[in-house]
């Protein structure tokens, strides 16, 4: 019997234990606000997270190019075996023999050569103008990092005030079924009693359903929202994802707008440009470079390597070259005017951004005073409507309005309901962009 005890207890600690584990495997993410989930998903965001990788490979490829700047030095070891010495002819005169030319060999069947050799390009234009273009391939995954937060900015806000909205909606929707639930219990009293006809009270139940229709597109467009938050966010399927109740607040257009980020990378492209273009025309200037080498070298008849001081003699090296370009063939002056073209290129398409960008500020600014505007309009016609409905319900209820009055009035709501909640998601989407560009 104790044996059984133990063997429960046991189990009984392990389902605790596997319970705990659950509990702390499933966590939850409550967003209070816009600004926590803004800065959830800078934290976060896959995509932002790539871009830090690749400015890190870039900043390596910028090491790279520098280094191709300083002097290479390298330890050898070399060994020949001639098999056959080359043959020299020599007037006859230096061997007594005049008028004659001797086939003479020099040299030893077998070689090693043992140092330390360096080679350094002193002066390298296409290098220098290579280092730069590096430079500023280094900038561009920084400037494409500011754009992505720009965009992941705007569709977190976007997300968010759409699952706010929508949870929103659901609430008031609920509202509305307990309300229809009144409605079809009196307009079924009154329709048992012979007071209103088969149509009348079917119109009723279309009511409800219309609305449940309403409410169930209301969920699902807060279960969408909710995931692509999740998404944006970086937050895993392990972790409930909420949001906090729609809060009145006072928003307004700021004064300054931060610049688009997108002019940034343009920029940095045009920059890049330029410097691609300085380099295929620096391919038209001399190259100086140096070579030296210092080491030892041992010649021998017969196939061996002695070790021994004497054996080795000295031997060492400086040498100099300078290379001037002269004709290349038509190859270089190609490069430099498809170099020269996609510059233009991309001036122009910098001009043309600065304009388009100027003058989207100007319709963001012209889109959020129409949005305030409306969602104000709105939500006063939503109050009203919803008054009257009650009141016409009251009414209707004791039996001083007939039930199409009512319906009408009902229906009026509905539509000022939905006008509102429409008002609501083109206000916060227009908003969406400039809580992106704001300092």
């Amino acid at each position: 019997m104790e044996k059984i005890m133990k063997e429960m207890l046991a189990q009984i600690v392990l389902l605790l234990l596997g319970f705990q584990s659950v509990a702390q495997n499933e966590s939850k993410i409550l967003l209070q606000d816009v600004e926590q989930a803004i800065q959830l998903g800078l934290k976060n965001n896959a995509d932002i997270n790539l871009i830090r990788l690749q400015k890190m490979k870039a900043n390596y490829q910028l090491q790279l190019s520098t280094a191709s700047k300083l002097p290479v030095i390298m330890a050898t070891f070399s060994g020949q075996a001639s098999l056959q010495l080359a043959t020299t002819p020599l007037p006859g005169e230096i061997f007594g023999q005049p008028g004659k030319s001797i086939d003479a060999q020099f040299g030893k069947k077998y070689n090693y050569n043992t140092g330390l050799g360096l080679q350094w390009n002193i002066l390298d234009f296409q290098a220098n103008k290579n280092i730069e273009v590096a430079r500023l391939n280094a900038e561009i995954p920084e400037s494409q990092k500011e754009g992505l937060q720009q965009q992941v900015t705007t569709l977190i806000t976007q997300y968010y005030y759409t699952a706010v909205i929508s949870k929103k909606a659901i609430k008031i929707a609920s509202q509305d079924l307990q309300v229809l639930d009144s409605v079809i219990v009196l307009t079924k009293d009154k329709f048992n009693k012979g007071l209103i006809d088969q149509m009348s009270f079917n119109q009723v139940l279309l009511n409800k359903l219309n609305v449940e229709n309403t409410k169930n597109s209301s969920e699902k467009l807060l279960a969408s929202s909710l995931s692509h938050l999740r998404l944006l966010c970086g937050v895993s399927q392990n972790t409930s994802l909420e949001v906090a109740e729609l809060t009145p607040t006072s928003i307004s257009f700021p004064k300054v707008l931060k610049a688009d980020a997108d002019l940034k990378v343009l920029q940095v492209q045009y920059d890049l440009s330029l410097r691609k273009l300085a380099f295929e025309k620096s391919a038209h200037f001399p190259k100086i470079s140096l070579n030296a080498y210092t080491g030892k070298q041992q010649y021998r008849d017969d196939f061996g390597i002695a070790f021994q001081q004497k054996s080795w003699t000295d031997y060492s090296f400086v040498g100099i070259a300078i290379n001037v370009p002269i004709f290349m063939g038509t190859t270089l002056r190609t490069k430099v005017k498809i170099a020269k073209t996609e510059s233009l290129l991309a001036q122009q398409t910098l001009k043309d951004a600065i304009d388009k960008s100027l003058n989207k500020d100007q319709q963001l600014f012209d889109e959020w005073q129409y949005h305030s505007t409306a969602q104000v309009l709105a939500y006063q016609s939503f109050v009203i409507s919803k008054e009257n409905s009650e009141l016409m319900y009251k009414k209707f209820e004791q039996g001083l309005v007939s039930l199409d009055v009512y319906q009408i009035s009902f229906d009026n709501y509905l539509k000022a309901e939905m006008s509102y909640l429409n008002s609501l998601i083109s206000l916060y989407s227009s908003f969406a962009t400039i809580k992106s560009r704001i300092q």
